[in-house]
């Protein structure tokens, strides 16, 4: 995958503690990237992350970039199970700033090691969940 630096929303973030991105000026009122064809996507890629900590990813859109900051597109992993690059759809409808914060539930003596990236992009691969190994054609009987 080839991604626009323009478009990154951290790169090798410690998975362990909260993040408050810089803001991405998209440049327009209403980007609304998440109307383009194919869609944008917020693409979470970790690099050997474990722990039992759940960490919230939120996208936030704001109009001035500075203040009124409102979640737009949220998922939560834990540490363990973030072992695959995560996808989370723009909305249609959002502000021209966008940015990453993240939280990490520490409670209970959970905790969460390693680093991630995120970046804004319209391509990404789905891993396939079962090997295709090809078919056979089988005579039917008309």
């Amino acid at each position: 995958m080839v991604a626009d630096k323009l478009l990154e929303l951290c790169d090798a973030q410690a998975a362990g503690t909260a993040l408050t991105g810089t803001a991405i000026d998209l440049k327009q009122e209403h980007p609304n990237l998440g109307s383009m064809t194919p869609p944008f996507v917020m693409i979470i890629t970790p690099a050997t992350v474990a722990g039992t900590a759940p960490i919230t990813f939120n996208l936030q859109d704001s109009a001035d970039g500075s203040s009124d900051w409102k979640t737009i597109a949220t998922t939560t992993i834990t540490a363990d199970d973030f072992t695959e690059q995560a996808v989370v759809p723009l909305p249609v409808q959002h502000r021209r700033y966008l940015r990453l914060a993240t939280t990490v539930d520490t409670s209970s003596s959970e905790t969460a090691t390693g680093t991630f990236s995120a970046v804004l992009n319209n391509v990404y691969e789905l891993k396939r969940t079962a090997k295709f190994e090809g078919f056979e054609i089988v005579k039917t009987i008309d």
